[in-house]
């Protein structure tokens, strides 16, 4: 059996941001009129200012965590690892009308984004519970390792069916409010110190 310990990565969470961002917009835009991403930082989009602005009515938030492909000592297939700590912030985040996706790139290697890059798509249903979990990019392919806490593949379809089920709609200062609720919950329960630790992209679609 592989020793976990010995996979490495070869691409960092920003750098597959840089390519979820658009894929995932694309992927709302077929359900939903307006989509919008957005980092969060408490002193920015968090402000007085942020919140006062002149907002759409009402809004659905929707958190999405990019996952690193990893590589056994073999070199042979990338696994996707889903740690423990985003499905205790995925149960968090439902908890406030947020559904949760990771988003898993299908690269070898980071000039694997220079063609038009396929991503698979999953929902945290969120399990505090729930341990880490890594599947093989083979097994995910063949849509053999959905499991209650992870649930996956998902067809662009699935998932805007999942955002109007499972999304909140909410005013935007209520949807700032909710990640707050959940980077302080992930601090008191002493998964990282406030602003730490793994950081979703955030869409707002209405």
């Amino acid at each position: 059996m592989e020793d976990r310990r010995h996979r490495t990565s070869y691409l960092s969470e920003h750098t597959i941001e840089f390519y979820l961002v658009p894929r995932f917009r694309q992927t709302l835009a077929a359900d939903f009129r307006f989509t919008l991403a957005f980092y969060f930082w408490a002193s920015r989009e968090g402000s007085s200012a942020s919140r006062s602005v002149c907002a759409p009515e009402r809004v659905r938030l929707v958190a999405v965590y990019p996952r690193r492909p990893k590589l056994g000592v073999d070199r042979g297939m990338p696994v996707m690892k889903v740690n423990a700590e985003l499905f205790r912030c995925a149960a968090e985040f439902r908890r406030v009308g947020v559904p949760v996706f990771v988003g898993f790139p299908l690269v070898k290697s980071v000039f694997d984004f220079s063609d038009d890059v396929e991503f698979l798509w999953f929902a945290l249903r969120g399990d505090e519970t729930e341990g880490d979990i890594e599947v093989e990019m083979r097994t995910i392919a063949n849509d053999q390792d959905s499991t209650f806490s992870l649930q996956g593949p998902l067809s662009d379809q699935d998932v805007c069916r999942l955002v109007m089920q499972e999304s909140e709609p909410m005013p935007w200062d209520r949807a700032i409010e909710a990640i707050n609720h959940v980077r302080r919950q992930e601090a008191d329960n002493g998964l990282w110190p406030l602003g730490r630790g793994y950081k979703p992209v955030y869409f707002l679609v209405w």
